[in-house]
């Protein structure tokens, strides 16, 4: 099986919250804690062209689990120098902010810290109670698997809103990203030929085999202001965003498909391995 159709649970937090309840597999765990920043002293060489000595010492090291699993992928330093990770869990005494269901959850890639302190996080779940709030654009799962994009309010104590996001196939989704407008644009894969395409999408059908996505929520989660395919024939994944200063999304990942939707004049008109990455630009009409 592949990592979209058994996820492992997800875990989340800068204080316990809803411990007990998501670690029955496995969870996402976030904490907070404060770190001591140490800056590297570093020594002058002495002459034209002489190379500095860098050197650092131990501000703190410790462990961080509980009695079973613990795993970080994860870390940022607020604007208050405090460090957040984030990661899986499958141990139910483990100190964190937890986020799951009944079933398994994986959180993808990256957390983003918003400047209000809230969190967002995207990922993968397989549990049919995983938290949705009231106003959420999705809240229940329709096929193995499904996307989620969740945020916290600061100190990650509660909701802000949490929907999912899938098809009657699975999902995963990755490096949630936030406009000037507050929009939140998401990436990631797909298996589902009846994802809610949205009018004005580059792409509007399934390619066929596992398909990129892309979506952009509204800020509070309830619309889905839009939702494209990106893919061939083949199997493609829409792995990272940027979004530019006129607007422009820049899409990367990878893909199989001998028919990915390149443009006349690419620096690279044809796959030539048994996988390619790729770049794509998009600008608003």
């Amino acid at each position: 099986m592949n990592r979209r159709d058994t996820p492992t649970k997800v875990a989340a937090g800068r204080a316990a919250w809803n411990t007990a309840k998501a670690l029955r597999r496995g969870a996402i765990a976030l904490v907070m804690v404060a770190l001591a920043a140490v800056l590297p002293a570093a020594e002058p060489g002495s002459g034209p062209g002489a190379a500095g000595r860098i050197k650092y010492k131990v501000a703190f090291a410790t462990y961080l689990g509980g009695s079973q699993y613990d795993d970080l992928r994860e870390v940022i330093v607020d604007k208050d120098g405090s460090l957040l990770v984030g990661g899986q869990t499958v141990s139910p005494d483990l100190c964190a902010t937890c986020l799951g269901g009944k079933e398994n959850e994986f959180a993808e890639h990256r957390l983003a810290l918003l400047d209000d302190g809230s969190v967002l996080l995207t990922g993968v779940t397989a549990s049919r109670d995983f938290p949705t709030t009231t106003r959420a654009f999705q809240r229940k799962l329709r096929g193995k698997t499904a996307g989620f994009l969740t945020k916290l309010a600061p100190q990650g104590r509660e909701f802000v809103f949490s929907t999912l996001l899938g098809g009657s196939g699975g999902e995963f989704l990755l490096m949630p990203t936030t406009d000037a407008e507050g929009n939140i644009y998401v990436v990631g894969h797909t298996s589902s030929p009846d994802l809610p395409v949205t009018p004005g999408a580059i792409q509007t059908r399934y390619g066929g085999h596992d398909d990129g996505v892309l979506a952009i929520f509204s800020p509070d989660g309830s619309r889905l202001l839009y939702l494209t395919y990106l893919g061939g024939e083949g199997e493609d994944l829409l792995r990272s965003l940027a979004i530019g200063p006129d607007g422009a999304l820049y899409l990367i990942g990878k893909t199989a498909s001998d028919d990915f939707p390149v443009t006349d004049g690419a620096a690279q008109g044809k796959r030539r391995g048994g996988v390619d990455a790729f770049v794509v630009k998009l600008v608003r009409e």
